[in-house]
């Protein structure tokens, strides 16, 4: 068994497909790090409209019950409440979860 031999395959193999997904992986960096730079530089102006959202979501940590408001608005995804020993499928609306 020779390990340089797996070595050599194994780099060989990483190489490529990172020859072949380049386009793909620099444009995921691209879709991560510009609204990254955005949140950054114009936290000020983001913050009007943020900041009522994390202070809600704040207050419902700090009172140990998080609700997640949602719509479902297609019927291809069927949202599920876990509710004690019983599981109930959700429509629309929104889900509780009790923290301990």
């Amino acid at each position: 068994m020779d390990i340089k031999h797996y070595l050599r395959i194994a780099k060989e193999e990483t190489k490529a497909a990172f020859s072949n997904n380049k386009w793909l992986l620099l444009f995921s960096t691209v879709l991560f790090v510009i609204p990254l730079l955005i949140g950054y530089f114009y936290a000020d102006s983001i913050s009007e409209y943020i900041q009522p959202m994390v202070d809600n979501f704040q207050k419902q940590v700090d009172e140990g019950v998080i609700t997640l408001d949602y719509t479902n608005n297609t019927n291809d995804v069927t949202l599920i409440s876990y509710n004690e020993n019983e599981i109930v499928p959700v429509d629309s609306g929104s889900i509780t979860i009790d923290a301990i």
